[in-house]
C-alpha cells in the first residue's frame, strides 16, 4: 500500500505535464492532504489511536526498546553526556536502547553505567566519525555488522541477540536486535540554527527519495540482504533511517518488517525537529520481524537535541 500511495502522490513531479513551480506545489500539497487523511481514516476504523497498548496478554513478555539519536545539529552545542542521561532517564530507561552519534566506546560505556545497561556493543562509523551503540539489561551475544558500501561516511548497522523470558511457559527466546543509521541528506543549509526547507527543496527530495536510488535506498538493500543471509527469526531493527515514510529506503525496509507505528495516528509523527518548516518529518523508526507482534508504540516528542526517540513494547 506504501508504496502505491508514494507513487501516486508526487506523479508527474518533474514530468513534462507541469511545468509551473506553484502548480506543482499545489498538486503535492493536495494529494499529500488526501493521504493523511486516508491514514487517518484507517487508524481510526482499525481502532488503533497512535498508542497501541495490550501489553503483558496471552502470557508473553514484553522487550521495551527504544531509538534515539543524541548528536545535535551542526552549530549547536554537542549534548552533555549528564544532559544526555537525565533525558534518557526521563524518557524511561527501556530494555534495549538504540543510540546514534555516540562519539565513542568510552561514552557508550558511560551511557551503560549510568541508565543501569549493564550489556553493550559500540561501532564506530568506519571513518570514525562517531558511532551506534546498543545497549541491554540482559547478555548480548552473537555481535555482528556491516559497513554500507554505499555509505559516504563509512555507517553501518550493529547487530546481538538478546534472551528474553515467556511469563507462562518459563521458555526463553532468543531476539536479534539491530541498530542502524542511515546517511544524512547533504548538503545541508543551515540558517539561523536550523535546516532551511522550501517547498522546492522538499519536492526535489520527496522526488529522488522515492524514485531514485539514493546512499539511504543501497544501504537499505544492503541491509536487508546482509540479514537475510544470516537467516535470523524475531528480528527487532531501529535507528535513524534519514528518511521519510512512503521512500524507497523505508520502502525496502517494509518490505520486510512492520513498522512498529502502523497503522496509527503517530506513523506521520515528526521525529527531526530542527527544521525552519512548520512540519517535522519522521526519519527515525522501529521495525519488527514478521514473527513478533508490537503491543504498544509512540513518539516521545521531547528532547534536548534535535532527534525525538521512537519506543516499542515488542510481544515476545
Amino acid at each position: 500500500m506504501g508504496s502505491g500511495l508514494a507513487c501516486w502522490l508526487i506523479e508527474g513531479i518533474g514530468g513534462q505535464s507541469i511545468k509551473n513551480g506553484t502548480q506543482m506545489t499545489q498538486i503535492f500539497r493536495i494529494r499529500f492532504g488526501i493521504v493523511v487523511l486516508l491514514i487517518l481514516v484507517i487508524a481510526t476504523t482499525t481502532g488503533v489511536y497512535g498508542l497501541k497498548d495490550n501489553k503483558g496478554m496471552d502470557g508473553l513478555n514484553d522487550l521495551e526498546v527504544m531509538t534515539c539519536n543524541i548528536g545535535n545539529l551542526k552549530g549547536h552545542k554537542s549534548l552533555a553526556r549528564e544532559k544526555v542521561v537525565d533525558y534518557l532517564k526521563l524518557c524511561g530507561v527501556p530494555d534495549v536502547l538504540f543510540l546514534q552519534e555516540v562519539g565513542s566506546q568510552k561514552e557508550a560505556e558511560y551511557y551503560s553505567n549510568e541508565l543501569g545497561l549493564k550489556y553493550f556493543v559500540f561501532l564506530n562509523d568506519f571513518k570514525g566519525t562517531y558511532g551506534i551503540a546498543i545497549l541491554s539489561k540482559t547478555p548480548l551475544t552473537n555481535h555482528d555488522r556491516i559497513y554500507f558500501k554505499a555509505s559516504q561516511r563509512g555507517g553501518g548497522a550493529h547487530a546481538a541477540d538478546v534472551m528474553v523470558g515467556h511469563n507462562l511457559k518459563g521458555t526463553s527466546k532468543k531476539v536479534r536486535v539491530v541498530n542502524v543509521h542511515l546517511d544524512s541528506i547533504e548538503p545541508l543549509v543551515i540558517v539561523d540554527g536550523k535546516v532551511e526547507v522550501t517547498w522546492s527543496s522538499i519536492l526535489l527530495f520527496v522526488k529522488n527519495e522515492i524514485f531514485g536510488d539514493s546512499v539511504r535506498s543501497r544501504s537499505a538493500r544492503e541491509l536487508v540482504q546482509w540479514l537475510g543471509e544470516k537467516g535470523a527469526d524475531n528480528i527487532i531493527l531501529g535507528g535513524d533511517f534519514n528518511s521519510v515514510p512512503f521512500s524507497k529506503a523505508i520502502r525496502i525496509i517494509g518490505s520486510r518488517f512492520d513498522d512498529v507505528l502502523w497503522p496509527s495516528l503517530k506513523y506521520l509523527t515528526g521525529t527531526y525537529k530542527r527544521l525552519n518548516f512548520p512540519v517535522a518529518p519522521r526519519i527515525d523508526f522501529l521495525f519488527v520481524s514478521s514473527d513478533l507482534h508490537c503491543r504498544q508504540a509512540d513518539v516521545i516528542s521531547r528532547s534536548p537535541g534535535d532527534h525525538f526517540p521512537v519506543r516499542a513494547f515488542v510481544g515476545i
